[in-house]
């Protein structure tokens, strides 16, 4: 795909997401703008990948017991020991978001230990070294020493919206003329999430798509 230039045409950001407008110039070859921005829009919402947790395994110990055993519990549990109620711990889990580095598999998996009384916080959990998160924020407060929480973490990578940080993507077509040249203009909105630039979500369409484009 041959690119002429692309152009912020309009940022926009708040405290959870970031919108820019793309100006994409292309050469003529690409006639049908159409069905160009329509592979964009379907790859950026269906086809994008991203990683989120996809199955957690909480496991508890009473510290002052006799033998340290550790049980599974689920979001429905009642544990006196932790400040917030457990299934609002489960969906903090639930709403983490990973990065990853390079490329290396399709699943991984993390783990929290807690040791002690006190907050604890995304940034606690042992990722592999080719991932990171995306932000850290407070998960539970352990109220006591007596509660030791494991939590295994299996981390799957996902398409679509609700996993990639693209909220919207439009489109609009423009045909222009520059002395003896065609340009076909393409003007992409993307708006992401926190985690996710629009331009970082760019990129990645171009890279994925290139070998449907240049069908094309």
């Amino acid at each position: 795909m041959k690119l002429v230039h692309i152009l912020f045409v309009k940022k926009k950001s708040n405290l959870n997401s970031f919108t820019t407008v793309f100006e994409i110039s292309l050469n003529t070859k690409y006639k049908n703008l159409f069905l160009l921005g329509n592979i964009f829009r379907q790859f950026l919402l269906g086809s994008f990948e991203g990683l989120v947790i996809n199955e957690k395994r909480f496991y508890v110990s009473h510290t002052n017991s006799l033998y340290k055993d550790f049980y599974l519990v689920n979001e429905f549990s009642l544990l006196e020991e932790v400040l917030e109620p457990f299934y609002d711990v489960w969906t903090v889990f639930d709403n983490l978001r990973f990065k990853e580095k390079f490329s290396l598999s399709k699943r991984y998996y993390a783990r929290l230990l807690t040791y002690g009384s006190g907050e604890i916080n995304s940034k606690d959990i042992i990722v592999p070294s080719n991932l990171s998160l995306l932000e850290n924020k407070s998960l539970f407060t352990l109220i006591t020493d007596s509660l030791c929480i494991d939590v295994i973490l299996q981390i799957l990578s996902k398409n679509g919206s609700p996993f990639n940080g693209v909220e919207r993507v439009n489109y609009i077509l423009e045909n222009s003329n520059s002395g003896n040249i065609n340009y076909n203009k393409l003007y992409l909105d993307i708006s992401t999430r926190y985690f996710l630039s629009p331009m970082e979500a760019l990129f990645e369409c171009f890279r994925k798509t290139n070998l449907a484009l240049s069908k094309m």
